[in-house]
C-alpha cells in the first residue's frame, strides 16, 4: 500500500477489505482490552503514553462521520470499564476522551454517548477508589481546558461542560458512598472546575488528541490527494466555530446548591483528620511522622465561595436569614483546629485549607458582618462541639478569647510570597473589615503587636516586601488607622523610628516609599488634632529631638531621593516623583508647626544638611516642565504631584530665608 508521511504521524492508504477488518468490531475490542504497563521504569520510553495515543487515534478516524461506530466502541469501554480494574480500563478511558472532540454532525450525540458511558462506569464503581479517580480525573481533565474568564469555547468543550452541568447529582450522589477521602476531594474539583476561573491555572496538559479531520482513510475509501493534510493534529481551533457556556450565574446556582448539603460532612472530615494523626502519630512514636494533608478539601471552600461572588450571591442564601450564622459557628472549631495542627507542625506552614477558609471568611463577612460577627463573638457557640471549647495554645498561653484568637491565626509561610500575597492579604483584609465594623475588633487590632509585626515584615522590611494586595492591604489600612487613633499613630511612629531613631525604618540603602507615606500621615493627622488639642505634638517633637535627629534623617532621604531623579530625568517614575513629595511635604509639615525662632533653632543646632536641602529646593524651583514630564506628558496624576512639589519647596525655601534673618542673620 501507499505510505506516506505528514507532521509527526504516519498515514497508511489501505484497501478496502482490509480497513474493513482493521477496523471490526474484534479488533477494535481488541485494542481497548489493551493493558497499560503500570510498573515501567522511570527511564524507559513511554510505552503507555503512546499506546493510548495510537488507539484513540485510530478510534477517532473509525467513529469521524460514524455514529454507529461511536455506539459500539462506547459499548466496549463502558463493559471494559464496569469489570475491570483500574490500569486494565487506562486506554479505554483514554478513548472515550478522544472522541469528544471529533468535530462532525454527531458531536453533540457523541459527546452524550461518551459521558452516559462515563456516568455508568462512576456508578459501578462506586465503592472503587483507583477507578473512580481515573474515571473522575478523566472528565476534570477535560473540563481544566476553558481558558480563565473565558464566557465562550469550542463547542465540543461546551457541550461536555453542559452536560456534566446538568447532570452534576450523579457525581455528588457518589460523595456519600466512597469513604476515601482521595475522592472527595476529586470530586469537589471537579465540581470547582465547572465555575469561570478568574486567574490562569497551572499549566494543564493539552488534550492528546483533537480530531477535528482525523479520518480512517482506508474505510472512507478516499484517496489521500484529496484530503487536506494541515488539518491532521490541529489542535487550533477557529473561535468562529466558538460557542457561549452556560450562563455563569445558571451554574452558580446549580453548584451552590449541591455542595450546600454537603458543608456539614466537609467540616466534620476536616476535624477528623486531627485524631487521624495522632493515630499515627502513636503508633510511631516519631514526630511529624505524616503531615495531615493541608490541600484536601481546599477547592469546596473556593467553589462555594465563587458562587457566593456575583450578582446572585444574595439571592442564593436568602432562603436561610441565619446561614451565615450557622455556617460560621459550625466551621470555628475546625478552624481552630487547622490554626493549632499548623503551630505545632501537623500541617504544612503554606496551608491551602486554612487560607481558602481565611477567603472564605471574609466574603461571608462582606456579605453579612453582623451574622459573622455574632457567631464569632457567640461564647455559647463553644459547648456546641467536644472540640470547639478547647483552648489554643500559644508561646505557653492558653487562649480562648475569640478575638484574640483570630488575631493570632498562623498565617504565614517563609520564603513563599505567592501564599503570603494571596492568603495573608485576605487575613488581613478580614480583620480589617472586622475592625471597621466591632469595636473589640478594633481595639484588639490597634492593640496587638501581630498588625504592626506585618507592617514590619512586610511593608517597611525591604529585603522581604514586594508591591501587591499584602502590601497595599497592610499599609492602606494603616494609613486610616493613623488617621483616626492618637494611641495607634503613636505607636506606628515608633515602630517606624524606634529607639530614639537609632533603627530607623528611613534609614535603608534605597528610600522607602512606604515609612515616607506613614510619616506624613502621622504628621498630617498629629497637626490637624493639635489644632484642637493644642500642645500635644508627641511625634513632631520626639522626630525634632536631638537624639533622633530627624530632619537629618529626612534630608538623608530626600538627598537619594532627589539624586535618583537627577539620574533619571527623562525617565523617571511616578513613583520617585511621589517620594519626592512625600519628603518636601513631610518637612513641611514638621517646620509648620514652629515658630521661626524656633526653626532657626533647629537650621543652627540640629540640620547641619539645610543647605543642601536649600540647593535642592532651588533646583526643583528652576526646573522646567519639560524637564519634569519628559516622555510622561500624558501622566496627569505626575503633573498634580510635580505642581505640588514645586509649590511646597517655593513655600519652605521662602520659610527658610525668613527664620534665618530673624533675629539676627544665621552666621
Amino acid at each position: 500500500g501507499l505510505k506516506r508521511y505528514q507532521m509527526s504521524g504516519v498515514v497508511y492508504e489501505l484497501p478496502r477489505r482490509d480497513s474493513f477488518y482493521a477496523t471490526g468490531r474484534e479488533i477494535v475490542e481488541t485494542m481497548l482490552n489493551e493493558v497499560v504497563p503500570h510498573n515501567i521504569y522511570k527511564d524507559q520510553p513511554p510505552h503507555h503514553h503512546n499506546l493510548s495515543k495510537i488507539v484513540s487515534r485510530i478510534a477517532c478516524h473509525i467513529c469521524f462521520e460514524n455514529l454507529e461506530k461511536t455506539l459500539i466502541i462506547c459499548a466496549l469501554a463502558q463493559r471494559i470499564i464496569k469489570d475491570r480494574k483500574a490500569y486494565e480500563s487506562a486506554v479505554a478511558i483514554q478513548v472515550l476522551k478522544s472522541l469528544i472532540h471529533i468535530k462532525d454532525k454527531h458531536m453533540e450525540q457523541r459527546i452524550e454517548s461518551v459521558t452516559t458511558c462515563m456516568f455508568e462506569g462512576l456508578e459501578a464503581n462506586a465503592e472503587y477508589e483507583k477507578e473512580l479517580l481515573l474515571l473522575l480525573g478523566a472528565m476534570h481533565g477535560e473540563l481544566l481546558h476553558r481558558g480563565p474568564g473565558s464566557k465562550r469555547g469550542p463547542k465540543d468543550e461546551v457541550c461536555f461542560h453542559a452536560i456534566i452541568v446538568n447532570d452534576l447529582d450523579k457525581i455528588i450522589s457518589l460523595y456519600g458512598q466512597n469513604i476515601a477521602d482521595s475522592v472527595k476531594h476529586k470530586i469537589l474539583g471537579l465540581v470547582k472546575s465547572l465555575l469561570m476561573i478568574k486567574k490562569s491555572p497551572l499549566s494543564f496538559a493539552k488534550s492528546e488528541s483533537n480530531s477535528t479531520k482525523m479520518i480512517s482513510l482506508a474505510y472512507f475509501g478516499y484517496n489521500l490527494q484529496d484530503l487536506d493534510f494541515s488539518q491532521v493534529d490541529d489542535n487550533s481551533v477557529s473561535q468562529n466555530d466558538w460557542c457561549d457556556y452556560m450562563n455563569e450565574e445558571t451554574v452558580k446556582d446549580k453548584i451552590f446548591s449541591a455542595l450546600k448539603n454537603l458543608y456539614m460532612n466537609v467540616v466534620d472530615v476536616i476535624i477528623s483528620q486531627r485524631s487521624e494523626y495522632f493515630i499515627v502519630q502513636g503508633h510511631n512514636s516519631i514526630l511529624n511522622s505524616q503531615l495531615i494533608d493541608s490541600s484536601t478539601f481546599f477547592e469546596y471552600f473556593a467553589a462555594v465561595r465563587q458562587c457566593l461572588s456575583g450578582p446572585g450571591a444574595e439571592k442564593r442564601i436568602q432562603c436561610d436569614k441565619h446561614w451565615i450564622f450557622d455556617v460560621t459557628k459550625y466551621i470555628l472549631p475546625a478552624f481552630w483546629e487547622i490554626d493549632n495542627g499548623g503551630r505545632n507542625q501537623h500541617r504544612s506552614p503554606a496551608d491551602i485549607l486554612k487560607g481558602e477558609i481565611i477567603m472564605f471568611f471574609e466574603r461571608l463577612a462582606q456579605l453579612n458582618s453582623n451574622q459573622f460577627l455574632h457567631a464569632v463573638l457567640d461564647g455559647s457557640m463553644y459547648s456546641s462541639s467536644s472540640l470547639s471549647g478547647q483552648s489554643m495554645n500559644i508561646a505557653g498561653k492558653n487562649i480562648s478569647d475569640p478575638i484574640t484568637k483570630m488575631m493570632e491565626v498562623f498565617v504565614t509561610s517563609n520564603n513563599n510570597f505567592d501564599y503570603n500575597n494571596t492568603y495573608m492579604a485576605h487575613f488581613y483584609s478580614l480583620l480589617a473589615l472586622l475592625a471597621e465594623k466591632n469595636n473589640n475588633f478594633s481595639n484588639s487590632v490597634l492593640n496587638h503587636e501581630n498588625w504592626k509585626w506585618a507592617l514590619r515584615a512586610f511593608v517597611l522590611n525591604q529585603n522581604v516586601a514586594k508591591p501587591g494586595r499584602l502590601y497595599n492591604v497592610i499599609l492602606l489600612n494603616t494609613l486610616k488607622y493613623v488617621e483616626d487613633n492618637e494611641k495607634f499613630r503613636n505607636s506606628i511612629f515608633k515602630t517606624l523610628i524606634p529607639n530614639d531613631g537609632k533603627d530607623s525604618f528611613l534609614e535603608q540603602s534605597s528610600p522607602n516609599s512606604a515609612a515616607l507615606k506613614l510619616l506624613n500621615s502621622i504628621f498630617d493627622s498629629e497637626v490637624l488634632h493639635n489644632e484642637t488639642q493644642p500642645n500635644n505634638l508627641f511625634c513632631v517633637s520626639t522626630f525634632l529631638s536631638g537624639e533622633c535627629g530627624g530632619m537629618s534623617k529626612i534630608s538623608a532621604v530626600t538627598k537619594k531621593v532627589f539624586a535618583h531623579l537627577s539620574d533619571t530625568i527623562e525617565h523617571s517614575t511616578t513613583q520617585i516623583v511621589d517620594d519626592l513629595y512625600q519628603c518636601v511635604n513631610c518637612m513641611d509639615l514638621i517646620l509648620r508647626t514652629l515658630s521661626r525662632k524656633d526653626v532657626k533653632k533647629i537650621m543652627t543646632e540640629s540640620w547641619p544638611e539645610v543647605d543642601e536641602v536649600n540647593s535642592i529646593f532651588t533646583q526643583i524651583i528652576t526646573m522646567t516642565e519639560e524637564e519634569w514630564m519628559s516622555n510622561d506628558e500624558e501622566n496627569e496624576h505626575k503633573r498634580k504631584l510635580v505642581s505640588e512639589i514645586v509649590s511646597i519647596s517655593t513655600d519652605l525655601q521662602r520659610l527658610l530665608i525668613t527664620a534665618s534673618t530673624s533675629e539676627g542673620r544665621r552666621q
